[in-house]
Formats: structure tokens, sequence, C-alpha cells
């Protein structure tokens, strides 16, 4: 979502506010990037597939683009925590931007490594309590991920 940039000097926190803002993945961008003005607003939500329901997990500001590494953490973070809530993660959407594609990408990747090495698949919504057909399903699932991204 884009932003009108301002700079405002928050009273309370002694901070100026809008700068780009990553919150816990802040580290992972160059020092450049930290010093620009956010022109964008980065949404996380999570869907009910059943249901019409969207709820808003968190927001980030952000300058031009997010780096594929910054994006593939956060939503690898916010994957991690949902599962933790006992939510399960069924997809990931998201628009076509070359960063968001590349992000994804790496991460459908990444879990095609684990499951080639016997790990469990947490950021796809695979866990060790599923039986060898789910497992069996997933696999072949993966497997049409792999050649759609080839």
């Amino acid at each position: 979502m884009a932003l009108r940039t301002n700079i405002s000097l928050n009273f309370f926190t002694g901070q100026a506010d809008g700068m780009v803002d990553c919150g816990e993945f802040q580290y992972l961008l160059s020092e450049k990037q930290r010093q620009s003005m956010a022109k964008h607003a980065l949404v996380f939500q999570l869907a009910n597939i059943r249901t019409r329901h969207v709820q808003p997990l968190c927001y980030f500001f952000t300058g031009d683009s997010v780096p594929a590494a910054v994006l593939q953490a956060m939503i690898r973070s916010i994957i991690e925590r949902l599962l933790s809530a006992n939510i399960n993660v069924r997809a990931i959407v998201c628009d076509a931007s070359t960063v968001n594609q590349s992000a994804v990408n790496q991460l459908v990747l990444e879990d095609l490594v684990q499951l080639s090495a016997g790990s469990d698949l947490s950021a796809t919504g695979a866990s060790g309590s599923q039986s060898k057909d789910e497992k069996a399903a997933h696999r072949k699932l993966l497997a049409s991920r792999r050649q759609e991204l080839v």
C-alpha cells in the first residue's frame, strides 16, 4: 500500500516517525534502507479459506522495496508464530512482484531440501504428526511446486 512520505517528531518517543521500520527485521536492512523514508506499508493478513474472514497480523513501513531475504525472514517468522498458535497454514498468497515471487519460491525450495533430508516442513504446514499418506500427498504437492518453478 503506497504512503505519502512525511517525517514528524514523536514527542513521546523522541524519534522521527515516517522512516523505514521493519521491526525485529530492521537489522537485515542495509544502512541506506534503514535511513530512507517510508513509502509503502507491507501488510500481512490471515484469511480463512472457508469464510470471508480476514485478520491483519502485522505491518511494516518500507521504502521502495523489501529485499527478498528480509521478506523471506518475515514470512517464515509469521508462519512459525501461526503454527505455534495451532493455526494451519495452507497457502501463501502475494502479488506478482518479482521480490515477492523470489521470497516465496526460495521458501518452497528450502522446504524441498528439508523434505529430501527427511525434516519437518513447518513453513508449509506439514508436521511430524502426519500419517504416511498425508506426507506422501505433501511430497507430491511440493514436487508439483518444484516443477512450476523450473
